[in-house]
This record gives structure tokens, C-alpha cells and sequence, in this order.
């Protein structure tokens, strides 16, 4: 339980919007590249890093890069959150104090001795890809600053450390144009989708809506057509059933969302006895599920053939913030049902 705040500091919720998410820097292969990182770096420090490396700040320094990999590697928002950012530039600082203030002067490149530069590097880079390019650039300033500052105390100038370290900035500038080149191009692949998103919605709405539309008018259709085939061969419909056929209609109107059965069977019985019933729909645009409505003009059907009254209002609106039923017979309040807003 006591771990729980710590992992929802550490791994917040992503976004779908999320640059970091589109450029796939959360997927599970994120990974295989840390796993890659140990492996390289590892070899390098441990087997190529030299007599740094026989020392337990050696082993400090190798930790802390392979600390600051796990920070990317861990799903997490972009930019990258503030905390991880300053713990990597932390840790450029500290490998380069660790390693490079160990050695002695080499009267040639160091190479794999000073490892720490290249992982260093990625983890720079990283910070560039995440947004914090900023950041990126103060951790490498600090770090030639320290490796110029070590230069100077090993060799009286700071050319030789300026010579040890100059592919750094150099790397990263590149890193940092394709970063900024590959956050633009993430944006718009972001925008592109975003409208994308919104026109297949707007489609589907439409769609919905159209739907609806011929669905309704298929009822209706249904509704009046044997009193217009009837008008059409000549024949005279009874007032009776024109009654029914208009309440009939008006509910498709007013009191769309109870115009299901058995309820539409048992308004047309019970109207062509001469009682009368009107379905009123007050929700608006508030949703409720099929089913629920369906409860509800079974419950309404019942009631109104269990109940003796010339004439009944059946009415679904919100009531006390729920979809509910009322039913009233000859003005007066009968019953009450509450509806469900989800299945």
C-alpha cells in the first residue's frame, strides 16, 4: 500500500496525444535499446574502462548511467517531467567527476577508458528526443567544463580536455536537429490525426443521425399505410382509427423513447377502445440504454392494462437526476420508475 504514491509518481498516465506516445518512445521495444545500453557500456566500463574501473566509484559511475537509460526507458510523459530531467543532468555531472577526475594524464585519447563520455552522450540525447533540450545542453556545458577543469590539473591547460571532448558537442548538435526535426514532424502527425479523429466522428455522426432519420420514417410509414391503402381503394376509415393513427404519429414526435413494444401494440388497443393516452419524451439529449427503456414501456404497459382510467400521460424526464417514468390516469399521479443511465 505505502508503495503505491511512489509508482504513481514514478509512471503517471500517457496521454494519447502524447508526442512521446506517437513517436513510440513508450512501447515495450523502448527496452530492447536499455538492454542494448547495458550490454555496450557494460563491456566498455567493465572489460575497456581501465583503472577507474577497479575502483568502487567506478562501479558507482557504471549505475548511475545504467539509473539514468531506466529513466527513459520507463513509460513517462513528454516532455520529459522535471524530476527525471534534473536526476540525468545529476548524473552527467557525477559520471564525469567519478571517471574523468580518476585518471591521469594519457599523453594520447583516452578511448574506452573514458566510456562515460559516450553514455553520457545518449543519455543527452534522450533528453533531446524528450523535449528538454535546454537541459541537454547545460549537462553537456557542465561536462566539458569539468573535463577542461580536470585537464588543467593534470596538464596546466584545459586544450587537452577541450581535445578529449569535442566530438561531444558536436554529436549532440546533430542529435539536437534531428530532435527538434522529429518533435515537428511528430506534431504535425498529430494534428493529422486529431482531424482524422474528429471527421470519421463527424462521419459517424452523420451517419447516426441519417439512420435514425430513415428508421423513423419507416415507422411511420408503416403506421399510416393501411389507412392510405384503405383512402386509395376508395374505402372510408372508420374516425376511430384515424384517431389512433394520429395519436399514434404524435407519439413518434413527442414520446419517442417509449415508442417501443409491447407498448406501441397495447396505445393502439387500448386507443381504438376509446381511451385515451399520451407519451410524452422530456429527456433532451440525456442517453439511456435500450434496455432500461425497454423495462420502462414493459412497466407502463403493465400498469396501464392493470389500471381502469379513461385516460393516462406516460412521461420520461429527469427526476431527482435520474431518467424516470411517470405514469397519471385521469390526471392523477399513479407511479413513478427510475431508470438506469448505464446497462
Amino acid at each position: 500500500m505505502r508503495l503505491r504514491p511512489l509508482v504513481r509518481f514514478i509512471s503517471r498516465p500517457i496521454p494519447d496525444g502524447d508526442l512521446g506516445r506517437t513517436l513510440g518512445l513508450v512501447a515495450p521495444g523502448v527496452w530492447v535499446l536499455f538492454a542494448l545500453y547495458v550490454v555496450v557500456f557494460g563491456y566498455q566500463a567493465i572489460v575497456l574502462g581501465g583503472s577507474p574501473m577497479k575502483t568502487p566509484l567506478g562501479g558507482l559511475a557504471l549505475v548511475l548511467d545504467f539509473v539514468g537509460a531506466a529513466l527513459f526507458a520507463v513509460p513517462s510523459r513528454t516532455p520529459l517531467p522535471w524530476w527525471r530531467t534534473l536526476t540525468t543532468v545529476g548524473i552527467v555531472v557525477a559520471t564525469v567527476v567519478l571517471i574523468t577526475w580518476q585518471q591521469p594524464f594519457h599523453d594520447r585519447a583516452p578511448g574506452y577508458v573514458a566510456w562515460e563520455l559516450g553514455a553520457n552522450n545518449l543519455l543527452m540525447f534522450c533528453l533531446t528526443i524528450r523535449g528538454r533540450v535546454a537541459a541537454a545542453w547545460i549537462a553537456e556545458g557542465l561536462s566539458i567544463l569539468l573535463i577542461c577543469t580536470w585537464s588543467l590539473t593534470v596538464s596546466g591547460s584545459p586544450l587537452y580536455g577541450l581535445g578529449m571532448s569535442y566530438g561531444q558537442p558536436v554529436t549532440l548538435l546533430a542529435c539536437t536537429a534531428f530532435a527538434v526535426g522529429l518533435r515537428r514532424t511528430a506534431i504535425r502527425i498529430g494534428d493529422f490525426q486529431r482531424a482524422e479523429h474528429e471527421r470519421t466522428t463527424r462521419e459517424a455522426r452523420e451517419l447516426s443521425r441519417d439512420e435514425a432519420i430513415e428508421s423513423a420514417l419507416q415507422v411511420i410509414r408503416d403506421l399510416a399505410q393501411p389507412t392510405l391503402k384503405a383512402i386509395s381503394d376508395g374505402a372510408s376509415p372508420s374516425p376511430a382509427s384515424v384517431r389512433s393513427l394520429e395519436a399514434a404519429l404524435r407519439d413518434q414526435v413527442r414520446g419517442r423513447s417509449l415508442t417501443i413494444e409491447p407498448l406501441v401494440s397495447l396505445l393502439q388497443s387500448v386507443r381504438d377502445r376509446g381511451i385515451e393516452v399520451t407519451v410524452l419524451d422530456d429527456l433532451g439529449e440525456i442517453p439511456v440504454p435500450p434496455p432500461e427503456l425497454a423495462r420502462a414501456a414493459r412497466w407502463c404497459a403493465h400498469l396501464i392494462v392493470d389500471t381502469r382510467a379513461s385516460s393516462f400521460t406516460a412521461r420520461i424526464a429527469i427526476w431527482n437526476g435520474r431518467p424516470t417514468v411517470t405514469i397519471s390516469a385521469d390526471g392523477h399521479f399513479l407511479n413513478r420508475l427510475a431508470l438506469r443511465q448505464t446497462a
